[in-house]
């Protein structure tokens, strides 16, 4: 029996004791009193000594989970910075993409407009050095070659 179940049974020897009549004391027997007593007594060291060694092993556990728990939040809090961190990366990256995409389309567009213009001038200077009779065969052959071609495709 643990020092409690001595003190219990303590207890209950005093609960059951006969009483005294015409006042609040009982008679209990005295060698088995101080037995139970004595033995509570004996048991209470290793109770205390198994009670504080659960207390330290459960504040050593709860010591490890708290430094457990600390390390998980600093590695999250690293790893949320290096994902922030490649985030605002990949943002500039995409950004600064976009700026070469437009520029390059812009250069394209002002490159073609310059072409297109070169066409018109020297077609102009063509029209104006080459008279309309010139021309003529020309138109008619290629006139006749779309035609030819028309007709072939449908037969």
């Amino acid at each position: 029996m643990d020092s409690v179940e001595k003190l219990a049974s303590a207890i209950t020897l005093v609960e059951e004791a006969r009483g005294v009549p015409l006042s609040a004391s009982c008679v209990v027997h005295r060698g088995e009193m101080l037995e139970l007593l004595d033995e509570a007594r004996a048991a209470l060291p290793p109770d205390f000594e198994s009670a504080q060694k659960l207390l330290s092993a459960r504040d050593a556990i709860i010591e490890e989970g708290r430094l457990s728990a600390e390390q998980m939040i600093s590695m999250a809090r690293e790893d949320v910075a290096r994902m922030v961190e490649q985030t605002s990366i990949v943002q500039l990256a995409r950004d600064e993409a976009r700026k070469v995409l437009d520029d390059a389309r812009e250069q394209a567009m002002q490159e073609k407009a310059e072409v297109e213009e070169y066409i018109v001038c020297k077609k102009k200077q063509r029209w104006k050095s080459t008279s309309m009779v010139d021309l003529l065969p020309s138109k008619l052959f290629s006139i006749r070659h779309r035609m030819q071609l028309r007709v072939g495709a449908s037969a």
